[in-house]
């Protein structure tokens, strides 16, 4: 059996299979003439690649002119100052824009507000010049007492309020990043 199967090796093995040179040239002509009709096919192709679109700029585009806009402007009630009475100055105010869609109507939903969440936190903030201002002119022992007693409620009144407040505000906007 083995003997069977070393001759059928030497006999249909790889080198039975191999062509010899004479065999080799034979083809050698049609593969030479395939090559050259096709680097003339290839020569005879229009040079021209794929171009992308080239975009206006990054990011997201601005709301279409034609949608309808509704605007909600968010006032506090009052723009007094509760302590002393003058006016508030308006520093900035966040504003935002979102595409909304209500079924078979598209409008462009634009929000503008003066943050009564910046609001309620310049109150909290002022409560603390106020315990600064009452500890004026003490001395370092004395305000080191009153900083105790009054600004850490209110510190703390004001760390939970900007916790709970974070958790209600949009991740995007400028309110949260603040």
């Amino acid at each position: 059996m083995l003997e069977l199967a070393h001759l059928r090796r030497i006999r249909y093995g790889v080198k039975s299979e191999t062509l010899s040179q004479a065999q080799s040239s034979l083809f050698e002509e049609d593969w030479q003439s395939d090559v050259s009709a096709i680097e003339a096919e290839i020569e005879q192709l229009p040079l021209s690649s794929p171009q992308k679109p080239k975009r206006a700029c990054a990011g997201r585009q601005p709301l279409p002119d034609h949608l309808p806009r509704i605007e909600h402007r968010h006032e506090p009630q009052s723009c007094q100052c509760k302590q002393c009475g003058s006016d508030w100055v308006k520093i900035g105010e966040d504003v935002s824009e979102q595409l909304d869609v209500e079924p078979a109507k598209f409008f462009d939903l634009h929000q503008a507000n003066a943050s009564t969440v910046a609001f309620e936190a310049l109150q909290r903030i002022g409560k603390f010049y106020a315990v600064e201002a009452e500890s004026k002119h003490l001395s370092t022992e004395a305000r080191q007492i009153l900083r105790t007693e009054k600004s850490l409620p209110i510190l703390q009144s004001l760390h939970n309020w900007l916790l709970q407040t974070r958790t209600q505000t949009a991740n995007g906007g400028g309110t949260a990043k603040a």
